[in-house]
């Protein structure tokens, strides 16, 4: 049986045409579900033209349009390549997803990893941006989402990747200022802790530590982060620009002080239990 919240969604982004970077896997494929759900015409851009595939033919097996593209987020070419290609088109909404971690130390990083991760995660947004701006701004409108973390509000613990994000939020800012007079928004989102493969194969107490640290108990999922960008580009959303989206279950609102505050509350309830 279909959701309320799903069936009110269904055609909200009707006559759209919407590019996923990542598309053809993880986060970015479950938001190229999403935007196909509600009505939009989506890319599924992604450097594994097989991964990319096989997302469009499962939103073209529910029904809605889907073309899967070739795209390497590095390469301007890529970019240039991907916008004159006649089954892309124009692009209503873009939707920067594309990304890459390195669990580098300040003193291990090297030259290498500290460039594909700003290359993946920063360049690619930029150039996606500069690619696709220029039809939003003849059509007057259009909504960009970039994908950021809450390791771009707060120090993480990969400083490369924390350096990417925090640039990631710096770009949105700057882009929602710049593209504002032709109708263009720039929002950013940031998932907190999502159960994928990265985290199964975490070590065992990170995930509880996350958990720990999050006031509302629990790990954000790929379509709660799906449904966020989902809003932000829809017509209803059209007075917001230049925003950072948490979806991370409060742990960036307060997670050390929840985290005290839940130590302190465990110790009065232990220190209670040795008295009785």
């Amino acid at each position: 049986m279909m959701k309320s919240t799903e069936a009110a969604s269904l055609g909200q982004l009707a006559g759209r045409h919407a590019l996923v970077t990542g598309g053809g896997g993880g986060l970015g494929s479950v938001m190229a579900f999403t935007l196909a759900r509600d009505g939009a015409r989506v890319i599924v851009a992604d450097r594994n033209i097989d991964s990319a595939e096989r997302v469009a033919q499962i939103i073209r097996e529910r029904g809605r349009s889907a073309t899967a593209l070739e795209l390497d987020v590095t390469s301007e070419a890529s970019w240039l390549r991907a916008m004159s290609t006649p089954e892309v088109g124009r692009i209503d909404i873009l939707v920067n997803a594309a990304g890459v971690i390195a669990r580098d130390t300040l003193e291990s990083v090297t030259e290498e990893s500290w460039a594909k991760v700003m290359s993946v995660n920063v360049l690619g947004a930029t150039l996606g941006i500069k690619a696709c701006a220029p039809g939003m701004r003849s059509a007057g409108c259009g909504a960009i989402v970039n994908i950021g973390s809450t390791a771009a509000l707060q120090a993480h613990s990969d400083p490369v990747y924390c350096a990417s994000k925090w640039a990631i939020r710096g770009l949105s800012k700057a882009a929602a200022i710049e593209l504002a007079p032709w109708g263009i928004r720039v929002n950013c989102v940031h998932p907190g802790l999502i159960p994928t493969e990265l985290t199964n194969n975490a070590a065992a107490n990170y995930v509880v530590a996350a958990l720990n640290s999050t006031p509302l108990g629990r790990l954000a999922d790929a379509e709660g982060v799906a449904e966020a960008v989902a809003f932000l580009v829809r017509d209803s959303a059209e007075a917001i620009t230049g925003i950072d989206l948490e979806v991370d279950g409060g742990y960036t609102v307060g997670g050390a002080a929840w985290a005290r505050k839940t130590s302190a509350k465990n110790s009065q309830a232990h220190d209670g239990a040795d008295q009785t």
